[in-house]
């Protein structure tokens, strides 16, 4: 993994470029959270502007305005399918939390629609 070197407020250390910046013991946290926001606080705006812009480009370039155009487009779509309706009615008719865990349970959504199980249905499991 590739290394590079990041300023603390004490010191030059090497870490591993990832999402995480740096793992410390729970009672040192507060403390190392606020010496990052003050190092952040000391970064001009008009750079953290433009280093805003740039990332945005980056991705705009991947694709992710297009990404989330098709992603609201399925959403909606599968919102209005006979499916999803089912859901929507299960939803209104035992709960949202109902509907949820019908759904995480592995329990099928009947394709097409289908009518929606009764309280009786659901305490069988």
């Amino acid at each position: 993994m590739p290394q590079t070197t990041l300023r603390s407020t004490s010191r030059w250390r090497p870490i591993a470029r990832s999402a995480v910046l740096e793992a410390v013991p729970a009672d040192e946290l507060d403390a190392q959270v606020e010496a990052l926001a003050d190092r952040m606080a000391g970064v001009p705006v008009n750079q953290l502007a433009m280093q805003t812009l740039m990332i945005n480009q980056a991705y705009d370039n991947m694709g992710l305005h297009r990404t989330q155009i098709l992603a609201t487009l399925f959403d909606g779509i599968t919102r209005h399918s006979p499916e999803g309706r089912w859901f929507q009615e299960f939803a209104a008719t035992h709960g949202f939390y109902e509907a949820v865990k019908w759904r995480d349970t592995g329990r099928w959504i009947p394709d097409g629609g289908g009518p929606i199980p009764t309280a009786d249905d659901l305490a069988q499991g």
